[in-house]
């Protein structure tokens, strides 16, 4: 009695240690997106921002392009993620965009790969236009792609992947900590 007491102590912290992990991602994602919109220029006709895909005459959209697990062992932190930039889109589009146009969100799954899966879901993004990238979820996929997205010049921002490598580039931001702050 008393071991299965514990066991399901122990059961309920550690989804809600998952839960609280999920919920922060999502948190950072949704800010993230949030901030995109807060820093467009106030000149609606200052020149191309970027996107090509016509949603109606005169208005463009601008592509996010997102990665992480969405599937493996690993899916939740990536579908939570998907879920909070979704729902930031959206919150987003309702106030009107930024400057009148429309943000897409593109994501795919990387399967927390750190090999050929993460490169191919970050190519397959830059294929659909993407402008934009909030990812990836994890640390060894981010390390696969952050120098490719240095190369096309592509604004790349991660809300969990951890490692400092991850930053070394100028165009890669992280909101969580660093491998060393978590010790």
């Amino acid at each position: 009695m008393y071991v299965q007491k514990h066991t399901n102590q122990y059961k309920e912290r550690f989804k809600m240690k998952n839960f609280k992990r999920v919920l922060a991602m999502a948190t950072a994602a949704t800010l993230a997106v949030t901030a995109f919109a807060g820093c467009s220029s106030s000149n609606a006709n200052s020149g191309n921002v970027g996107g090509s895909t016509n949603v109606a005459e005169g208005e463009k959209t601008i592509v996010i392009g997102g990665s992480g697990p969405l599937t493996g062992d690993a899916a939740q932190y990536g579908v939570g993620v998907k879920n909070a930039i979704q729902l930031a889109v959206n919150e987003v589009n309702a106030a009107g965009g930024v400057n009148g146009n429309k943000l897409k969100l593109v994501f795919e799954d990387d399967e927390a790969d750190s090999g050929d899966k993460a490169v191919n879901a970050y190519n397959t993004l830059k294929d659909q236009g993407m402008q934009i990238f909030l990812g990836t979820v994890t640390t060894g996929s981010c390390l696969a792609v952050v120098d490719k997205s240095k190369q096309d010049n592509i604004f790349q921002f991660t809300p969990s992947a951890s490692a400092q490598d991850v930053i070394a580039n100028d165009n890669c931001f992280q909101i969580c900590f660093t491998d060393p702050n978590q010790g």
